[in-house]
């Protein structure tokens, strides 16, 4: 799973133009960057026009993993058994349906700055 998630952040960094293609925040941080150097700027750019986080971008990898495998198998006889569970989804008792995993507590959802 490593590899792909290494070749969906080179594939992303390179659609934001980004030089930075080994690590999604460090793409992030380069892409925001080069927005905040534009002469043209008036405002800082909406956080929503940047890639998500390396956590964040990871988990994305892994639950569209698991659908493209499901889609791609979907007319063989017999299917690989996959675990969503193990690709980032978790089922609602209630609804029984599949939700997205949320981020661990202890994870910083934005750098330590600005939570002092």
């Amino acid at each position: 799973m490593d590899e792909v998630i290494e070749e969906s952040v080179r594939f992303t960094a390179a659609c934001y133009g980004s030089h930075e293609r080994t690590n999604m925040s460090a793409a992030r941080y380069d892409i925001w960057t080069s927005k905040m150097a534009s002469k043209r700027l008036t405002t800082a750019p909406q956080l929503k026009t940047l890639p998500s986080t390396k956590d964040a971008f990871g988990e994305h990898v892994h639950r569209a993993h698991i659908q493209v495998a499901i889609w791609r198998s979907a007319l063989q006889q017999d299917p690989p058994n996959l675990n969503p569970h193990h690709f980032g989804w978790s089922l609602d008792e209630a609804s029984q349906s599949l939700e997205s995993v949320p981020p661990p507590a202890d994870l910083l959802l934005y750098p330590q700055t600005y939570y002092s």
